[in-house]
C-alpha cells in the first residue's frame, strides 16, 4: 500500500485535484455549425441585406 493510498483513506484526502477546466470546440464544417445569433438590438441595426447574423465564437476568432 502506498502512502498516497494510506492518507487518502485515513483522512479522507483526494489523492489530486485538477485545476483546468474543459471547454467544447465545435470542429464542424463551418456552415454545419451551431450558433449564437446577435442581441436583437444590434440585429435591429443591421442592413436587411447583412449575412453577419452570429456572435463570433473560438473557431471563429483562430481560424485562418
Amino acid at each position: 500500500m502506498s502512502i498516497q493510498q494510506v492518507v487518502h483513506i485515513t483522512l479522507s484526502i483526494t489523492f489530486y485535484f485538477t485545476t483546468r477546466s474543459f471547454q467544447f470546440i465545435n470542429t464542424c464544417n463551418e456552415h454545419e455549425r451551431t450558433f449564437v445569433l446577435l442581441p436583437q438590438t444590434i440585429l435591429h441595426n443591421l442592413p436587411p441585406t447583412s449575412t453577419n447574423l452570429h456572435c463570433e465564437s473560438l473557431v471563429d476568432k483562430y481560424k485562418e
